[in-house]
């Protein structure tokens, strides 16, 4: 099992969320990774939350060969539980992290020099 824990910037959240999320959001996720399947890939149970909110998430990861290079791919599903504007602010918050990931991956990039 992994847990990482990734801060971000919550500036692509509405005004109306800010107060339930504040200036940045604390991403905690767990990942539990199952045995290699025959080809090498392998895949996760994803679960995590940010912190001091009412946010939530859940899925599935998975990491595969192609060719030379790897392939990672990552579906969750996020929930926001607040009556009435929930629904509302989930793909707000789906961007916040998907942005994040996305920066994770390109310092990971630079790093490695590729």
């Amino acid at each position: 099992m992994i847990r990482v824990s990734r801060k971000m910037e919550a500036k692509d959240i509405p005004d109306m969320a800010r107060k339930f999320v504040g200036e940045t959001l604390t991403v905690v996720q767990t990942e539990t990774w199952h045995p290699a399947a025959a080809d090498g890939s392998r895949t996760a149970d994803v679960s995590g939350e940010i912190s001091n909110t009412p946010v939530t998430l859940k899925g599935t990861a998975r990491i595969a060969a192609n060719g030379a290079q790897s392939i990672q791919a990552i579906d969750l599903d996020i929930k926001v539980a607040v009556p009435l504007i929930g629904r509302k602010m989930e793909p707000f918050v789906v961007d916040a992290i998907r942005n994040g990931l996305q920066k994770e991956h390109d310092l990971g990039h630079e790093w490695s020099g590729k």
